[in-house]
């Protein structure tokens, strides 16, 4: 188990990472079916990419296609928290940086 708790020094563990790396993979392949679906069944998956921007350099990095993709999806077709509110709190969480 101490393999999947952080460092003490707040990294982040190599098993933590291939679980990051292996969600990223899995959001940028079903980018269509996340950003299209209408009940809020995906949105934790959507969360949880959110959360993966503010990880480390490498995690973050992993996140960037799937971030590009959303956005070949119109608007109109998209979850509605997938629309506005999504880049409004993308733009807070930089603003901070």
């Amino acid at each position: 188990m101490k393999e999947a708790a952080a460092a003490d020094d707040g990294t982040m563990s190599e098993s933590q990472y291939h679980f990051c790396r292996a969600l990223c993979a899995f959001a940028d392949r079903a980018v269509d079916i996340v950003s299209t679906c209408q009940d809020d069944t995906l949105l934790p998956l959507v969360n949880l990419l959110f959360c993966c921007l503010g990880a480390d350099l490498r995690v973050a990095e992993l996140t960037v296609d799937f971030w590009a993709s959303i956005q070949d999806t119109p608007l109109a077709q998209r979850h509605p928290q997938l629309g506005v509110l999504l880049y409004r709190e993308l733009q807070m969480s930089s603003d901070c940086l």
